[in-house]
């Protein structure tokens, strides 16, 4: 039992930041899921009370990353309810770390949906589908936190075919090579999210990290594809995407514009505000009417 209210279940999933588990709410009689925060690579073991024991020599930055991952969440929680994003509902911290206690991931996998499907989106279709994950996205921005795992296995289609974004991160986790055991999103994440792994590339994220990451995923929608991981584009001569016409695809060339213009390697070449995403695409989307 979780800080008097929360009832703690089975091992969902494991990463390297901790456990989600699922759990019931009993105070409002829900379920819910439960993320605690035990990242592999700093954690030894638990004290026989349940309290998290960071590695010997490893106690500061356990505590640094733990902070982050509070952050992430309280704010998170501030942001409340919206139509896009699986609401983050609880904090606690307790048992020398600190727990998230958020939504179910619920419906379908946007990778499984499009699996299943065996075809592209068109693009009404896929502007329909993302729009309410791009209004969350902004929301989140707005309140300065980042989302980093942008792709279409974070976001989920409900059973009334409505888009909602999931997989909440701290910047260890989408982060290559970082002290965490990290967990990328190849082809999805943006360059600078490799800064550890490749020298020389540029270190500082903001919204244009996710506008890439967001990018990536209407061109997989479109075209079936996974684009070409950002690190091979920066190793290679060809650092263009591959046209959707390669691909069998008619796409109409705004839209193909718009993601390249989000999927830019150079940050200060790609569109780096919200608003000019969200502009474009409402405008392609009376065009398409």
């Amino acid at each position: 039992l979780l800080a008097g209210r929360y009832t703690i279940g089975r091992v969902l999933a494991l990463d390297g930041e901790g456990v989600l588990y699922a759990a019931i709410d009993n105070s409002a009689t829900r379920r819910v899921v439960v993320k605690e925060y035990v990242p592999v690579t700093i954690c030894a073991a638990r004290s026989r009370d349940g309290s998290v024991i960071p590695r010997q020599g490893r106690e500061v930055l356990f505590k640094t990353t733990r902070m982050d991952f509070v952050d992430l969440y309280r704010s998170l929680v501030a942001l409340g309810r919206n139509d896009g994003l699986v609401q983050v509902l609880d904090l606690i911290e307790e048992n020398n770390t600190a727990y998230a206690v958020r939504e179910p991931d619920e419906g379908t996998p946007l990778l499984t949906y499009l699996e299943q499907r065996a075809q592209p989106l068109t693009q009404s279709e896929a502007l329909l589908l993302l729009r309410p994950v791009v209004y969350g996205v902004e929301a989140m921005h707005r309140m300065g936190l980042l989302h980093r795992g942008i792709s279409p296995e974070t976001v989920f289609i409900t059973k009334t075919g409505s888009a909602r974004l999931s997989g909440y991160a701290t910047l260890g986790l989408r982060t290559a090579d970082s002290e965490l055991k990290s967990q990328m999103f190849d082809g999805y994440a943006a360059p600078e999210q490799y800064r550890t792994a490749k020298e020389g590339i540029p270190k500082d994220e903001g919204a244009w990290t996710d506008i890439y990451a967001m990018g990536a995923t209407f061109y997989y929608l479109l075209t079936g594809h996974v684009p070409t991981d950002a690190l091979t584009r920066l190793s290679s001569k060809k650092t263009e995407l591959i046209p959707p016409k390669k691909h069998g695809v008619k796409i109409r060339k705004g839209y193909f514009q718009l993601i390249c213009r989000m999927m830019k390697l150079d940050k200060n070449l790609r569109i780096k505000n919200d608003r000019v995403v969200i502009d474009t695409l409402e405008k392609l989307c009376c065009k398409e009417k």
